[in-house]
């Protein structure tokens, strides 16, 4: 998420509390006097209104009045809320005060020429280094990657030939098949079709559905979206599904229309 993205969702999130404080507020006017206090004794409970009445104490025995005490309780909670959003308010508009919204990379682009240069050759010297990195792939069927890639890989579908290929084009780092960090869990591991590397550190996984008429193969991957959803990987944040259609063919238009608009967006600063 982007400074920008933060801050504008701190603006809603402060709209949303202000909005709430007023109609705490609105609540606790028209409610009625007294504070709710519940005792217990001997198993048995009884409910009070505690009032003050011309400086004198008073304690009046609610607790058959149960409308009387729902109006008590919600007022309690009134006052609660209350204060949980002032607190909150006062934190947000802290924040949002004292926050510089400025993307990294604008600061870095204020800095001399000669650092900027710095900076990106060690960039393109990682990613190249990242590209070539070893890693733990799949070893399930490995007898079955029998589709090669404009770059020498094999995988296992034309569908992902053609996936992996728009990737290269584009000079996108990431690694077929790698093994996902986290086990779901019954202990089972997931290797990602895609597992993109973004400038920023952060990582994007996409998976292409080839045989969706395939039950067992539409549980199993059930299972598997269940444990990237464990783990915060969100479709449409840092998860990319696509599938063959019902023939099983892939649109090679809308891979690079999907690449254009979730993944290029990341390298608009490199």
């Amino acid at each position: 998420m982007k400074l920008k993205d933060l801050y504008d969702a701190m603006q809603r999130e402060l709209r949303v509390q202000r909005k709430m404080l007023g109609q705490l507020r609105a609540a606790k006017c028209c409610a009625e006097d007294g504070t709710l206090y519940i005792r217990t004794r001997g198993g048995r409970v009884d409910c009070y209104a505690l009032s003050t009445v011309e400086g004198r104490r008073l304690q009046t025995n609610i607790t058959k009045d149960p409308s009387r005490i729902e109006a008590l309780a919600e007022k309690s909670a009134a006052q609660r809320l209350i204060l949980f959003c002032e607190q909150n308010i006062e934190l947000l508009e802290r924040m949002m005060k004292h926050m510089d919204r400025r993307d990294p990379q604008d600061i870095i682009a204020e800095m001399p020429a000669q650092v900027q240069r710095i900076l990106k050759n060690r960039r393109l010297r990682l990613r190249a280094e990242q590209n070539q990195a070893d890693y733990e792939k799949c070893p399930k069927d490995p007898r079955k990657h029998i589709h090669e890639t404009c770059y020498g890989e094999m995988v296992r579908s034309k569908s992902e030939v053609i996936i992996a290929n728009a990737l290269y084009t584009y000079g996108i780092i990431f690694h077929y098949e790698e093994k996902f960090p986290y086990c779901d869990e019954d202990g089972r591991t997931y290797y990602p079709d895609f597992t993109i590397y973004l400038p920023d550190g952060r990582t994007l996984i996409w998976e292409h559905f080839g045989m969706l008429r395939n039950l067992d193969y539409c549980i199993e991957n059930a299972y598997r979206l269940r444990a990237y959803q464990m783990n915060d990987r969100i479709i449409g944040e840092n998860l990319i599904l696509t599938q063959d259609d019902s023939r099983g063919r892939i649109n090679s238009a809308h891979i690079y229309k999907i690449i254009e608009e979730k993944i290029l967006p990341f390298y608009e600063h490199e």
